[in-house]
């Protein structure tokens, strides 16, 4: 599955629902990042997305960019039922696309990404209050950050909750 920079989200995802819909009782979900060609990184500078100070500073108003880099990235998923051993429990997962914009398709949409974690709290019952973290896209740049933050904030900063 290749889609830039959600791949490895939409391999889980398609694991995820294959378990679900009884396809498979158990998946490998592989990601995979190599920087093989050199083009590909100054295509990314040039567009002003990756950090000249190779620093990612995600949510910081220093934020310039990101810094890219390789990984290898393996996980397991197995029904409940059969683990020996549980780290995490997956209880939805989905995605959507925010489309053509005029601003590019470097410019994310807080609201796009709002409506998609507030449809998969619908779906799966839990309220975003009862939620204690959150993993983030956390690109570093000056039009990513602020989008995602403020699609976070309104999704789970609308409830009390102890701090």
């Amino acid at each position: 599955i290749d889609t830039a920079c959600s791949s490895s989200l939409m391999a889980l995802e398609n694991a995820y629902k294959a378990i679900r819909n009884g396809q498979c009782s158990a998946a490998v979900v592989g990601g995979v990042n190599l920087l093989l060609k050199p083009h590909t990184s100054v295509q990314f500078m040039k567009l002003g997305m990756l950090s000249p100070d190779g620093a990612s500073k995600a949510f910081d108003a220093s934020g310039n960019g990101y810094c890219r880099s390789e990984a290898v990235v393996v996980v397991l998923l197995t029904k409940k039922s059969m683990a020996k051993r549980i780290y995490a429990t997956i209880v939805n997962a989905g995605s959507n696309t925010d489309g053509f914009k005029e601003q590019g398709v470097t410019f994310p949409s807080g609201d796009m990404q709002r409506q998609l974690v507030s449809s998969l709290h619908r779906e799966c019952g839990i309220k975003p209050g009862d939620i204690e973290y959150v993993e983030t896209h956390g690109t570093g740049t000056k039009v990513g950050d602020p989008q995602e933050v403020n699609g976070i904030a309104d999704v789970f900063c609308q409830c009390e909750r102890e701090p």
